[in-house]
């Protein structure tokens, strides 16, 4: 198969610390994607609640699912679960998953198409805040003035992983 034929793989990186109400909804809207060539890494970052045990239950329930599970043995913050998601992905792509933030099924696949067609480090995309409990809309970032919190650079976006390694660098 030649080369240019092969989708490329994307990494989503899912940082997680006590979100045991919405994670497994964040995982089913990573494995509901329409763009399948991707791996799914979590990132627990020493959470308190059951977060990981419902991770586990996801993992075991969906074997076919490229998804692993890394677990802090301390609580080390969401910039370090960034950087130890990054070292494992091997994904030509990454996008940065909050744990109680869920994707739209058409996000890989719109996001991967934009990025063929520009060469840039990321593309970003709008969002909406939901209430998840109360199954209502909050906020549509699309009326808000600029200046105002309109952008949510962890969930909206997804990188070329070389355009971000460099973070890697850090010390944290």
């Amino acid at each position: 198969m030649k080369k240019d034929l092969i989708e490329p793989k994307v990494s989503f990186i899912v940082t997680s610390y006590n979100y045991e109400e919405f994670i497994e909804q964040t995982l089913n809207s990573i494995k509901n994607q329409t763009y399948k060539n991707f791996e799914i890494i979590v990132v627990d970052d020493f959470s308190s609640d059951n977060s990981v045990e419902i991770i586990e239950n996801f993992i075991n329930k969906n074997q076919n699912l490229d998804i692993k599970l890394i677990k802090h043995d301390k609580n080390l913050g969401q910039l370090k679960s960034i950087l130890t998601g990054l070292k494992n992905a091997n994904g030509e792509f990454v996008s940065f998953i909050d744990s109680d933030d869920i994707i739209f099924e058409d996000y890989a696949k719109t996001l991967l198409n934009t990025h063929k067609k520009v060469n840039v480090g990321f593309i970003s995309c709008k969002h909406k805040y939901v209430n998840i409990k109360e199954k209502q809309f909050i906020q549509n970032i699309s009326n808000k003035p600029f200046g105002g919190w309109f952008w949510d650079p962890m969930t909206s976006a997804m990188f070329k992983k070389n355009s971000v390694k460099i973070i890697l660098n850090y010390n944290t």
